[in-house]
């Protein structure tokens, strides 16, 4: 953060943007109406131009490279989460582009409780193993223990 103060630092930011207006990202505009159409409870935030930068500045690729990625992803998993398969349409928030931190690496369009469980299990293939068998353990022992 440039100033200290939150709110100073924010008031610049404002007019920052306010100012650069011709730097709004068109493709972010045109997916945001799409994604109101679709779902009028996505809120202001759904902008895809901010995640591309953000995740832009950890992996080799560039923003407009995210983008068109994200696009082409989105039409070859039909809009859907890469896990669970939930539409995007459904969901609240737009599809989260996962990615492997550690090689920067784009996997896949995920629904945001998808890529949060991934993210809380370390991206670790054994712990999520691990956490099927415990869940399955613990899904047989219940049905026992209803049908007793």
């Amino acid at each position: 953060m440039p100033y200290k103060d939150k709110a100073k630092n924010d008031a610049c930011k404002r007019k920052w943007a306010e100012e650069h207006k011709e730097y709004k990202c068109e493709s972010s505009r045109r997916r945001y109406r799409e994604l109101k159409k679709v779902n009028p409870k996505a809120g202001a935030r759904c902008s895809i131009g901010n995640a591309c930068r953000k995740l832009a500045e950890v992996t080799d690729f560039t923003a407009d490279e995210i983008k068109i990625w994200r696009e082409e992803t989105f039409e070859s998993q039909n809009g859907r989460c890469a896990i669970c398969g939930i539409f995007e349409k459904e969901l609240e928030k737009r599809l989260c582009i996962d990615h492997d931190h550690n090689t920067g690496e784009l996997r896949a369009l995920l629904c945001n409780k998808c890529n949060v469980a991934l993210g809380m299990l370390d991206d670790n293939p054994a712990l999520c193993f691990q956490a099927t068998k415990y869940l399955r353990l613990h899904k047989a022992t219940k049905k026992v223990e209803d049908e007793t």
